[in-house]
């Protein structure tokens, strides 16, 4: 069985293939406004991560730096999240 296998992959029958992805006609618009967004959602999560260091701060003076630290988290997580959703959508496609 394995070298059956074997012997149809190297003859080439169980190629799989690769196709490129080719961005349809008339999509340019399309993805200038989504290059757009993904900047916008960039500069939000740098945002709201340089926001949290400071409130960061702010918590562990009055006494209760973990709040801080729970918004600190959820910033690395949204820009992780920002930052592979091409690779998130090219699972789908």
């Amino acid at each position: 069985m394995v070298d059956s296998l074997l012997a149809l992959h190297s003859s080439g029958l169980l190629a799989v293939p690769q196709p490129t992805p080719e961005a349809p006609p008339g999509s340019e618009g399309f993805l200038t406004l989504l290059n757009w967004v993904f900047w916008i959602v960039l500069l939000a999560a740098v945002g709201g991560f340089l926001i949290q260091i400071g409130m960061l701060i702010y918590n562990a003076i009055r006494g209760n730096a973990i709040q801080g630290f729970v918004g600190i988290l959820i910033c690395i997580v949204a820009a992780i999240l920002a930052g592979s959703a091409v690779a998130i959508l090219n699972m789908f496609v």
